[in-house]
């Protein structure tokens, strides 16, 4: 469990310049794993960006070290020491004027008033506002966490840690409609995950995983349109920091007072450690005989490089190597057999094969009785592709260019053809232009016979060969209607009916219809549209109960026509007189 400390909390405990900069967090962490565990640090995983990266930035708390510092600080930069010294300094300052006075009343005038400064009033001043500092620190010692702590096992610890509240002013101060942005990013995620766990041929272990990372993506929907509705409620004020008093005061976000808001900044709490495990004891016998020791084994190279599906003699050269026939393949699988040098400076694997294999390097872990050594040997791997893979299609004549875009690792020099379209094996493949390419990226085009497109989101299989091998990737082709008519001269009236040409226009779900007029918009229910697609390249599009302050001539009408997968461009045109 944890909490957010309010600014007031932390400054009583650990002193007022420390809660100025910094977040006071209360940690409670108990251990029941069975073993004791030693902490190492504790970090926050926060939840901003893109979706893609919503998960990925990790920063830990500050160091003890580095608090510390920041606490021992206000013995010398604080309004409390500040006003000390200045009255202190200012009795030295006003003596100073002593020998420069004309008669001795002056100078005994002189006298009381710097004794006032200088020592009553300073006095005074350090009574009525002691200093805390080294009863703040120790406070700080004694709660805050520190490297490498223990915790006993089935027991429980409660410690405290500080995080910079400058890392977490950017994130309090975005607006309510960048979160609302990022809420709508989020789910449409989700919506994605959703559609590919449903298609038929998805593997069942996919399919969970997919439904589990929508679940999540609609849970951080949720918290996000919550924290958006919160900043909403304080207007554009929480987009502006505001100073303290004073020349000492920071420049702080006004959510920086709103611990829900600070906790919604930090994410999730990350604990670092590892558990204890306690060996056996080692009884020692003097008497036993100690047989010769290999040296420790080591490999600095090998040769030749390693091709898929060829069987070939791999040298491994290093040291210690004389007694290591026990190697074992931590990943691929590939089958072989040792053949170790007497000189204890190379061994062979003999015949080695490997099939399939994605890895960059395959580990081997080297062991000669005495020692063992983990060696990565590399390999060339066969093509993989990262997911997403999904492509839009535009038609052209009687054909639809397709753009693929792909990413993952082993594709230099790889030969790109389309194998199979809507479930059913082509023929002949469709191959294209493939530009742009390296061991991680790759530009394929392809034009596909528009006759075999089928429907608006057609399953297309591309294989992926290269002399170490071929891959199979999976993408969702999707036909993006387009609209190129400007004018279809429709008349204004509370019905409309126009034609509009373009292409993709089969298996069109619906339309999105906005009429301005006079600077006024009025935007379509989307049960007053009817979209009848005629073909291909037309479609009919139906406007009924039309308000009539917006049925009149040169009312201007914005179309964007969608297949439920893409979204044509809008098209403009001006109504007519009926």
């Amino acid at each position: 469990m944890w909490n957010v400390m309010s600014e007031v909390a932390c400054r009583d405990q650990y002193g007022s310049r420390l809660a100025k900069y910094y977040f006071c967090i209360d940690v409670v962490l108990g251990n029941n794993s069975g073993y004791p565990m030693i902490l190492a640090a504790v970090g926050f995983q926060r939840k901003i960006g893109n979706v893609d990266d919503y998960f990925s930035y990790k920063e830990s708390a500050a160091s003890y070290l580095s608090t510390r510092a920041m606490a021992q600080q206000g013995q010398l930069i604080s309004k409390r020491n500040i006003t000390l010294q200045t009255l202190q300094a200012s009795g030295a300052l006003i003596a100073g004027f002593s020998p420069f006075s004309g008669n001795s009343g002056r100078r005994g005038r002189i006298a009381i008033w710097s004794t006032l400064f200088g020592n009553v009033l300073s006095s005074g001043w350090n009574s009525i506002v002691p200093d805390l500092t080294l009863k703040n620190v120790q406070n700080l010692d004694d709660a805050a966490l520190r490297d490498g702590k223990l915790i006993p096992n089935n027991s429980p610890v409660r410690f405290s840690v500080f995080v910079d509240r400058e890392a977490i002013k950017p994130l309090l101060l975005r607006s309510s409609a960048e979160l609302h942005a990022d809420a709508v990013n989020l789910r449409k995620e989700a919506d994605k995950l959703h559609i590919k766990a449903n298609e038929s041929d998805r593997d069942r272990n996919k399919r969970v995983d997919d439904e589990t990372q929508a679940k999540l993506f609609e849970q951080q929907a949720v918290a996000v349109e919550k924290e958006a509705q919160e900043r909403e409620k304080g207007g554009d004020k929480i987009t502006k920091p505001k100073k303290g008093f004073g020349p000492l005061g920071r420049e702080k976000a006004f959510l920086e007072d709103n611990l829900i808001s600070v906790r919604f900044a930090l994410g999730d709490l990350i604990i670092v450690g590892d558990q204890i495990e306690y060996l056996q004891r080692v009884q020692v016998d003097s008497a036993a005989v100690v047989p010769t020791i290999e040296p420790t084994a080591e490999v600095f190279s090998s040769t030749p490089s390693v091709q898929q599906d060829k069987p070939d003699d791999i040298v491994l050269n290093g040291k210690g190597l004389a007694k290591a026939i026990n190697i074992k393949a931590l990943k691929c699988s590939p089958t072989f057999t040792t053949q170790p040098d007497s000189s204890g400076n190379s061994i062979i694997l003999k015949g080695f094969k490997v099939s399939g294999c994605i890895e960059s390097s395959i580990p081997l872990l080297i062991d000669n009785g005495n020692s063992s050594f983990l060696y990565n040997l590399p390999i060339t791997p066969v093509p993989q592709v990262n997911e997403p893979r999904r492509t839009t299609l535009t038609k052209k004549d009687n054909s639809f260019n397709a753009n693929f875009s792909l990413a993952g690792k082993g594709l230099k020099g790889a030969e790109v053809k389309i194998v199979n379209l809507g479930g059913t094996k082509l023929g002949t493949a469709i191959s294209g232009n493939v530009t742009a390419i390296t061991d991680y990226t790759l530009n394929f085009t392809a034009s596909i016979p528009a006759e075999i497109i089928k429907t608006v989101s057609t399953k297309a299989d591309i294989e992926i060969k290269t002399a170490q091998g071929a891959s199979t990737v999976g993408f969702i082709l999707v036909v993006k209607p387009e609209l190129n008519q400007t004018d279809p001269g429709v008349n204004a009236a509370a019905t409309m009916k126009f034609q509009l040409q373009g292409t993709g226009l089969t298996g069109l779900t619906g339309a999105t219809v906005v009429i301005t007029h006079q600077g006024n918009s009025f935007s379509v229910p989307a049960s007053a549209i009817k979209v009848e697609p005629k073909s291909d390249k037309e479609v009919t599009v139906t406007l009924n109960n039309i308000d009539t302050a917006y049925a009149v001539a040169n009312a201007e009408i914005t179309v964007v026509v969608t297949n439920g997968e893409e979204r044509s461009e809008k098209i403009t045109f001006k109504l007519k007189s009926p």
